[in-house]
């Protein structure tokens, strides 16, 4: 009888075959998704720096439009003590409404740019997940190389034919190599009488 692990090693060939084209896969996809990854944050900082300056500029515009009620509200009072024209109300009634158009209109791009940068940065979230699976799979094929690996530890005898144990070389509990001798046999012939 010998140790014989030929089928477990074919089986861990396989397996180390099989990890080795999922670490390309792997890593081809890091690369693409490192390469996506830095797009889209180059994306998201273009966004947020542009939503950055947006919100400078609404900022701004909320100024001139409390402005320009401040100063309707004047015209208003001096047009109640006949000291400005009615047309003069109405130009900063038109003012003040023309300024409130103008941020709503900012505020518009400012929700933009907040959704260009929110985007960008999902997108980059969604390039790692595509790993997720990818990993799982290594991860796998590493975890049954190991169990492969520890079932080899300890083998498995076979005999090469039927027959009767005429020397023993190891005991039980006793350490062997592969294709180390355990056993000796005495091959049982079958012979037809005819």
């Amino acid at each position: 009888l010998t140790l014989d692990q030929h089928e477990l090693e074919l089986r861990l060939d396989r397996l180390d075959d099989q990890r080795r084209l999922a670490q390309a896969k792997l890593d081809a996809e890091m690369s693409a998704a490192q390469w996506r990854i830095t797009q889209y944050l180059v994306q998201f900082h273009e966004a947020a720096g542009e939503y950055r300056e947006k919100w400078a500029d609404v900022r701004e515009r909320q100024v001139r439009w409390q402005r320009a009620q401040q100063f309707r509200e004047r015209v208003a009072g001096l047009v109640v003590k006949k000291s400005a024209t009615q047309d003069e109300l109405d130009a900063a009634l038109a003012d003040e409404h023309a300024q409130r158009d103008r941020l709503e209109t900012l505020v518009e791009g400012l929700v933009s740019w907040q959704k260009r940068s929110q985007i960008a940065e999902l997108q980059a979230q969604a390039s790692l997940e595509v790993l997720q699976p990818l990993l799982a799979e290594m991860r796998n094929l590493e975890s049954e190389q190991a169990r492969l690996r520890s079932e080899m530890s300890q083998g498995e005898v076979r005999a090469p034919v039927n027959g009767t144990v005429l020397k023993r070389h190891r005991y039980t509990g006793e350490g062997a190599e592969q294709l180390q001798t355990l056993f000796s046999l005495s091959a049982i012939l079958t012979q037809r009488v005819e």
